[in-house]
């Protein structure tokens, strides 16, 4: 959503290796026209340099060592930061000093998927001090780990807790507009409820949010919240992270000028557009040597090797075609095969011959936009930072 570019358009992709280069932020573009931006997070990677921010701009309530905040867990049933910043918003809403743009990034529904404590419930906060406890300390705890382990019953425990996190997440968010409604601030505002990234919870032999294109990862909610938005109105087509750029913008009336996307991008407001993209794209960048071998480590039940390979994704209304730099290639029926258990590849040439002149088209586009962006910024520092912060 910062550049509104697909991740090989600004070089930047898991696990976050390089510099960003010389492309225009949505702080940018809005600080250009005059304007504020804030970013809330409560996962403390989502700063500079790792995100194409200036320190300014972000505010990471529980950014402290890691040890710390484990502790804090531990002891004190502390969440990922979604409390803090929903006072955070609550008091520039009474000061009425919110910035016209406001990104809240919430971090609970993260793995290991434990619901934070409500009140003074102390077998609930027991029950979230023994988890972290678990997960800090031992290996089966991993997310990776925990798949290779977990039956059916294991998986549907997990399952239940992720809803328990979301449902958490969903009250912050009601929270903050309720923060925004008492300043009078909700009648001119947008808000866009949606998600990073969906998640593995043993569909496919699969754990955690990496190393696949599947619709688990893929298909993400995305509410829009607005005075001329009527209640349950459903834009029937398809969109990406991509849009969301030019969906604020429009909404804030600030220029986009020197944004250059590769590919279209839709204003999701714009009537013109509900019909969406006739065909929408993803892509998954392996891990690479290191990253893999510490993630092994780590959990050592479960053979990463086959997943460390490129992904790229093509979707139209019906099918979706799927290939890896390993020469994997998939195709599915999204229609008759939500759960894309069906290779139809062998069986369908002529979609597959459509769907890779399409995907060939988006690749081509994004590695020539990338190729005209050079790198800008210390990589170094980047390392540094992820070092700081535990990582190897």
């Amino acid at each position: 959503m910062l550049t509104g570019l697909f991740p090989s358009e600004h070089g930047r992709q898991w696990p976050l290796a390089g510099a960003y280069p010389r492309v225009p932020t949505i702080a940018d573009l809005l600080e250009r026209a005059g304007g504020s931006f804030l970013m809330l997070s409560g996962n403390n990677l989502c700063g500079p340099p790792l995100l194409p921010l200036r320190d300014d701009q972000v505010r990471r309530p529980h950014d402290r060592r890691r040890l710390t905040l484990g502790l804090r867990r531990c002891l004190c049933g502390l969440d990922y930061g979604s409390q803090a910043i929903l006072r955070a918003v609550e008091r520039m809403a009474a000061a009425d000093e919110l910035p016209d743009l406001l990104v809240l990034h919430l971090q609970e529904a993260h793995h290991p998927y434990l619901p934070p404590p409500r009140g003074l419930d102390l077998a609930a906060r027991a029950r979230y001090a023994l988890g972290h406890l678990a997960y800090y300390l031992g290996r089966r705890a991993q997310a990776w780990e925990f798949a290779a382990r977990a039956d059916e019953r294991a998986w549907a425990d997990a399952r239940a807790r992720y809803a328990a996190c979301i449902r958490y997440v969903v009250g912050i968010a009601e929270g903050v507009l309720r923060a925004y409604d008492r300043a009078g601030a909700l009648d001119d505002t947008l808000a866009i409820v949606t998600a990073d990234h969906g998640e593995h919870t043993g569909e496919h032999g699969l754990a955690d949010h990496q190393a696949s294109l599947h619709e688990e990862l893929l298909s993400c909610p995305c509410a829009l919240i607005a005075p001329r938005i009527e209640p349950d109105t459903v834009l029937p087509g398809r969109f990406q992270h991509t849009d969301l750029l030019p969906t604020i913008c429009a909404w804030l009336g600030v220029p986009t000028d020197g944004w250059r996307p590769a590919c279209e991008a839709l204003d999701l407001l714009d009537p013109v557009n509900a019909h969406g993209h006739a065909h929408t794209f993803a892509e998954w960048a392996a891990w690479g040597g290191e990253q893999r071998a510490m993630l092994q480590r780590r959990n050592p039940s479960y053979d990463l090797a086959p997943l460390d390979r490129d992904l790229v994704t093509v979707r139209s209304d019906r099918w979706k075609l799927t290939r890896g730099s390993d020469g994997s290639e998939a195709l599915f029926d999204l229609r008759a095969d939500p759960r894309e258990r069906h290779d139809l590849s062998a069986r369908e040439p002529e979609v597959v011959g459509e769907l890779s002149a399409e995907l060939a088209r988006w690749t081509s586009a994004v590695r020539a936009h990338a190729a005209g962006h050079p790198p800008d910024g210390d990589v170094t520092a980047v390392e540094a930072r992820l070092r700081e912060l535990g990582y190897t």
